[in-house]
């Protein structure tokens, strides 16, 4: 055999030994791809499930504020079925890669020593006037003035004590009749699932919600909770200036608006139905020119 014939024999043996070592290799990278893809899907499964229990607590919160006792037990009752189907998922809230980030509207309203707060949520997209319209469905409620409005970007978490604890507490003031503490239960069972942290939506977003936020507010006279709905949009502008990516595609525009939110804010606090149009007008150009 001569020497060239050798070395290629030599060269095919060692490709032959080669490949079942790159084909497992193949084969765990497929593995892990597959297990990859499953956790992601686990993961929006559990989220979607999440929001269905926090949207149910919402609705058993308002129902206890109409003091419907039949209501208010089942969607009590669904809670109770929501958390238990969560958990049947088997997906571990510790473990879990990041998720997406969900949008919850928190009102506060009257009394600052005592304050009511509601958390309902709301649609994740960028929020038109339309979406939060839809999300706060609180018909014939007494709840005084909104004192406070905005939304938070958090990730919602199911701890199973916490919540269980919480609902067995609603549901033994509610078959005692007793309202007040049965919602302030399904708040703290609401609260328990909310983990905010910084940094979780970009500037734009931020303002663009929070000028919905105060365009439904003003549109129901609701003019403190208005105002600040509109400072952390102004607080947002002013993250906007400071990054520099997005200053320097809009600069002027970003000053211009911040400009007109100080004029907005006078009117706004003049509490005349009558600006209520010229008010909503200049809100509804600040969320299109920011598009």
């Amino acid at each position: 055999m001569k020497k060239t014939t050798v070395l290629i024999a030599t060269t095919l043996s060692s490709v032959m030994l080669l490949q079942p070592s790159v084909t497992a290799n193949e084969a765990e990278i497929e593995a892990l791809s597959k297990t990859t893809l499953d956790i992601k899907r686990e993961a929006a499964l559990y989220v979607k499930e999440k929001r269905a229990l926090f949207k149910t607590l919402f609705n058993t919160h308002m129902q206890l504020e109409l003091e419907a006792k039949n209501q208010a037990e089942q969607y009590l009752n669904k809670a109770y079925e929501q958390l238990e189907g969560a958990l049947e998922e088997g997906v571990n809230t510790e473990t879990l890669p990041e998720t997406q980030i969900s949008k919850v509207i928190q009102l506060t309203y009257g009394n600052s020593l005592l304050p009511k707060i509601v958390y309902a949520p709301v649609s994740d997209s960028i929020l038109s006037v339309d979406d939060i319209a839809q999300a706060l469905q609180m018909k014939n409620i007494e709840r005084g003035d909104i004192e406070g409005a905005k939304i938070k970007y958090v990730r919602l978490q199911i701890s199973k004590s916490k919540l269980l604890d919480k609902l067995n507490e609603a549901h033994s003031a509610l078959t005692a009749d007793n309202y007040t503490a049965a919602r302030d239960q399904i708040l703290g069972a609401q609260k328990s699932m909310l983990f905010e942290f910084n940094g979780a939506q970009v500037p734009e977003t931020i303002v663009k919600d929070h000028v919905s936020l105060a365009r439904f507010l003003v549109k129901s006279a609701e003019y403190e909770g208005a105002r600040g709905a509109l400072a952390s949009a102004e607080a947002a502008m002013i993250d906007m200036k400071i990054d520099k990516g997005i200053a320097g595609k809009s600069s002027s525009n970003i000053v211009k608006i911040r400009q007109e939110m100080k004029e907005v804010d006078v009117l706004i606090t003049r509490r005349d139905p009558s600006l209520a149009q010229q008010i909503d007008k200049k809100l509804e150009s600040w969320w299109h020119a920011l598009s």
